[in-house]
């Protein structure tokens, strides 16, 4: 597998969706199946990922609490 790409384009760039969109040119062409990958690549994995790792971390080994987030400015 080739990897196509700048260092702009590794992550969401400046503008958002510099990354998905070199990753959907760096196939080759823009068919569903890229289309679909590239979107679980860099959508539904890294936010699944985040929803299983808040709720094991928060509410079943309780590394931290909602208050470890407040601002007090007093």
């Amino acid at each position: 597998m080739l990897f196509f790409g700048t260092p702009m384009s590794a992550g969401f760039g400046f503008t958002g969706l510099i990354g998905p969109i070199a990753a959907v040119n760096g196939y080759g062409n823009a068919s569903l199946m890229n289309i679909v990958l590239v979107s679980l690549l860099f959508f539904v994995i890294p936010i699944t990922l985040g929803y299983v790792s808040n709720y094991l971390f928060n509410s079943k080994l309780s590394y931290f609490d909602a208050q470890d987030f407040e601002l007090d400015y007093s």
